[in-house]
């Protein structure tokens, strides 16, 4: 798709999440499903989970704009560079709904797909994601056969066809003022 009409695709796309609706998109590890930060009840149904919920964020300032610290570790990690397959669990500022916190700690990534980095700046700096896939069930891939499954939800599906399809789960650091821990 020539860069215009897609960037045309991505502005509709946002425009959609800022109305409260959830958005089926790809990343750079697994698919995931987005709403904007101030639409989590729509999330929170279809995952039929409360939280906490991942960050994805369009650069380094918009991530680390909800850090409480910024630790020697969490330096260290940013000079090799974000944007990667890396999610960065670290204390927060208050200020952010409830199901993105877990023990006063949130997750956020700068993921390395060009579209979420889009999507992410369009929405303000970041918005809120999770894996596509319901409780109990396999994470899916946004495809247009699958939207009339979803309509109840009123989600969408941003469809890529040139996105390379990852089955891999991003790598999890918990960031605190003693150093990081790999979590997964």
């Amino acid at each position: 798709m020539p860069k215009l009409k897609r960037q045309l695709s991505l502005l509709r796309h946002a425009k959609w999440m800022q109305q409260g609706k959830l958005l089926a998109h790809h990343t750079s590890t697994l698919a995931g499903v987005g709403c904007s930060v101030s639409s989590l009840a729509a999330l929170c149904s279809f995952k039929q989970r409360k939280g906490p919920f991942l960050l994805l964020a369009s650069d380094m300032s918009s991530a680390l704009k909800w850090a409480r610290y910024i630790s020697p570790a969490l330096r260290q990690f940013l000079q090799h560079g974000w944007p990667d397959k890396t999610t960065l669990i670290f204390p927060a500022k208050k200020g952010l709904d409830a199901c993105l916190y877990q023990q006063g700690m949130i997750a956020v990534r700068v993921d390395s797909d060009l579209n979420c980095c889009f999507l992410a700046k369009e929405m303000g700096g970041c918005f809120v994601s999770s894996s596509l896939n319901r409780r109990g069930q396999r994470t899916k891939t946004p495809i247009c056969q699958q939207a009339w499954r979803w309509q109840r939800f009123q989600m969408r599906s941003l469809v890529n066809k040139s996105h390379q399809h990852c089955e891999q789960a991003s790598t999890i650091l918990r960031v605190t003022r003693l150093g990081m821990q790999r979590l997964r």
